[in-house]
């Protein structure tokens, strides 16, 4: 992930998640070298975090605008965010009901915030920096997923 690796060992704490199993990038040279989007206005020298605002609306994040709607209005072709009982279930079960995907990053961002100067990269620059996910099977790209 975008940031040092002293960032990779509080994210690999916080969410208990295995250490070998991230990358420190940061300078961003991976995501770059990889094609992921640079997010709005990369060359801009504007207050990155600034250039989240248009972001949020899908402005430099293809797709962000529509995810975020997705999340209120919920989803009949996804599977349900919750595996366990929620007040959810009143508007049904075994799809993504409204407001769950929401309510979900709704709790990562209370868990993450309280950790943003620990987590985020030094280079504030890379706060727009779009990611994603990619799996290889040797060096063979097989399935590639851009963040939006």
């Amino acid at each position: 992930g975008l940031g040092s690796p002293q960032n990779a060992r509080i994210f690999s704490s916080t969410l208990d998640f295995p250490l070998e199993g991230l990358y420190a990038d940061p300078t961003g040279a991976c995501y770059s070298a990889l094609g992921f989007s640079p997010g709005f206005a990369p060359g801009a020298d504007i207050n990155p975090y600034l250039k989240l605002l248009p972001m949020l609306a899908g402005i430099g994040s293809p797709g962000t605008l529509q995810e975020v709607i997705r999340g209120y209005v919920g989803d009949r072709s996804a599977k349900p965010v919750f595996n366990s009982a929620t007040p959810f279930d009143i508007l049904g079960t075994n799809y993504q009901r409204p407001f769950e995907l929401a309510t979900l990053r709704l709790f990562n961002m209370v868990g993450i915030l309280p950790k943003w100067g620990d987590l985020s990269p030094s280079d504030t620059r890379l706060l727009v920096q779009q990611g994603g996910t990619l799996m290889f099977r040797g060096t063979d790209v097989v399935f590639r997923h851009d963040d939006s």
